[in-house]
């Protein structure tokens, strides 16, 4: 057959067999045009001796690769209709019985080509849906048969077998990655057909880290892993179906289409990533402001509890403390701290005023004469820095408060507590509504809740928590953590704060399952996460362990 890409892209003549090995040629796809990323013949062959696969996945990714084509080879030998990774059968399940010849390199990459351009046709409607690995292989199957003039005498090679069985279990554990959300892998699942093709013809693309294919893989799933692909950025998944469309329509074969797409991509991403860090940086900065207010706050009330100790002054001194000045000591601390003399100023005030509401003895109605026109000026100037007094407000207020000295002083209180003007709400007290107030850490606490309050206190920055409180889980970031509060903070993958939580909060949610600290590995490039997970599973599968994660 002499099929073309869905560019017109020509590709390995179907004359040409499968039964050779021509040097240095791609492993199972002899006669390929020259990638620049020449795979190995020996890349996708099983090891001389079973006894020569280690427990642990290789660290050496030719090792690795030449491995895994061992534990497929023999699982495929032995089990040729049991499911792989995911569930999928492997490609073997669908070749006919008894068949001795072999499909050539340029009849599966035409079959290939075909199913490409099928996907074309449609993309934008096929990528609303994910694309199942069981369903793909039965279409590859097909579109071989078809083509082939004695189909029931046809089978895939050993090797094209093991590339095409580990590309399906390297998308079948993209199709089941906790770490992707599901819109990221509906997407990529879509990839399928053309990294097929990308493996038959270059086998480097699971031993060369800096492969372009692999790249562009990687730096996908890894944005959708932290950045999401919901809410208010969700402009990523519409990138991300542009690439994948991309690939669609324009690879034939050359493997520099992924290297351009991942320069576009990753910009895109940096793009993105500064503005994600930006409105992270202002969401801290502002639960600072809001801690440092709070912070104040507690400051001001010390002074205004300590200035009513065993004083019971009339209503209208008592509420001006409570939540006039208490606002005025806030602006205070905020502005120029509590080593400063306005400080120290503001906190005689209030103590002169709560004490000018107590029936004085003569020495000291001799000293509220002397101090009371700088008080009320202490006064007047702190409902200055308030601002939500006019001038004539402020001068009735500061009248009613002298009436209310000489009505206390003539020993006349019901008049004094006639004296109740309306006082402004406290804007500041507003302000810090929202922040949780931290339970009291004490012997009642659980020894189990005790020791992860412990552990959590060490915990970094930056660190992504599992949230499954709300379906679907969500992934949140902690951020920041307030010495004041004991408050911890967290943002969501676009960086807007969604959650603030005490110590001791955070430590029950962990406990119980609600909040789970997601391993640091999860953000690990995701083709190295898949082949060491199907690594395992195979080991698994063979009955060399037991090892299920």
């Amino acid at each position: 057959s002499g099929a073309t890409g869905p560019t017109g892209g020509s590709h390995a003549p179907a004359a040409h067999t499968g039964e050779g090995t021509q040097p240095g040629a791609p492993a199972g796809m002899q006669g390929a045009p020259s990638s620049g990323h020449p795979g190995t013949a020996s890349s996708f062959s099983a090891p001389e001796a079973p006894g020569t696969f280690s427990a642990t996945p290789p660290t050496d990714p030719n090792v690795l690769l030449s491995s895994l084509a061992g534990l497929m080879t023999e699982h495929r030998r032995s089990h040729r209709d049991d499911p792989l990774l995911g569930g999928t059968h492997s490609i073997a399940h669908f070749a006919p019985t008894g068949a001795t010849r072999s499909y050539s390199a340029g009849e599966l990459l035409d079959a290939l080509n075909r199913m490409q351009q099928l996907t074309a046709q449609d993309i934008a409607k096929r990528l609303m849906a994910p694309q199942p690995v069981e369903a793909l292989k039965a279409d590859l199957h097909q579109q071989l048969s078809s083509y082939s003039d004695e189909p029931e005498q046809h089978k895939l090679t050993e090797q094209q077998a093991n590339v095409i069985d580990l590309v399906g279990m390297l998308f079948d554990f993209i199709l089941d990655d906790e770490n992707l959300p599901n819109a990221c892998k509906t997407v990529l699942s879509h990839l399928h057909t053309p990294y097929l093709k990308v493996a038959l013809l270059d086998s480097a693309l699971f031993s060369q880290h800096n492969h372009p294919a692999r790249q562009l893989l990687n730096t996908m799933a890894q944005a959708g892993v932290i950045y999401g692909c919901e809410g208010e950025d969700s402009d990523l998944l519409g990138k991300m179906q542009q690439v994948v469309e991309q690939v669609i329509n324009g690879f034939t074969g050359d493997l520099a289409l992924f290297g351009e797409l991942t320069e576009e991509f990753s910009a895109y991403v940096d793009t993105l990533k500064r503005k994600v860090e930006l409105r992270e940086r202002r969401a801290v900065e502002t639960i600072k402001g809001r801690d440092k207010l709070l912070e104040a706050r507690e400051f001001a009330n010390e002074v205004i509890t300590a200035s009513l100790a065993d004083r019971e002054p009339p209503t209208i001194i008592r509420n001006f403390l409570k939540l006039t000045w208490t606002d005025v000591l806030v602006f205070i601390y905020l502005r120029h701290g509590r080593d400063s003399e306005d400080w120290q100023s503001a906190c005689n005030a209030a103590e002169q005023l709560a004490w000018s509401g107590t029936v004085l003895d003569a020495q000291g109605l001799k000293r509220l004469h002397e101090v009371r026109v700088h008080l009320l000026e202490s006064l007047h100037d702190g409902l200055n820095l308030l601002g939500g007094y006019n001038e004539e407000g402020i001068r009735r207020l500061l009248q009613d408060i002298v009436t209310c000295q000489h009505a206390v002083q003539a020993r006349q209180p019901e008049l004094a507590e006639k004296l109740n003007p309306s006082l402004l709400e406290s804007q500041l007290g507003k302000m810090i509504e929202d922040q949780p107030a931290a339970k009291p850490e004490d012997s009642e606490i659980p020894p189990r809740i005790k020791a992860l309050i412990k552990e959590l206190e060490l915990i970094e920055f930056g660190t992504w928590f599992e949230c499954t409180t709300n379906t679907p889980s969500r992934r949140l970031k902690l951020s920041w953590f307030s010495p004041t509060t004991r408050n911890y903070m967290f943002v969501d993958n676009s960086g807007q704060r969604v959650s603030i939580k005490t110590l001791r909060e955070l430590a029950e949610e962990v406990e119980k399952g609600v909040m789970r600290i997601i391993p640091a590995d999860s953000a690990n490039p995701i083709m190295d996460r898949a082949l060491n997970a199907i690594y395992r599973i195979m080991q698994r599968f063979s009955g060399r362990t037991t090892e299920t994660s």
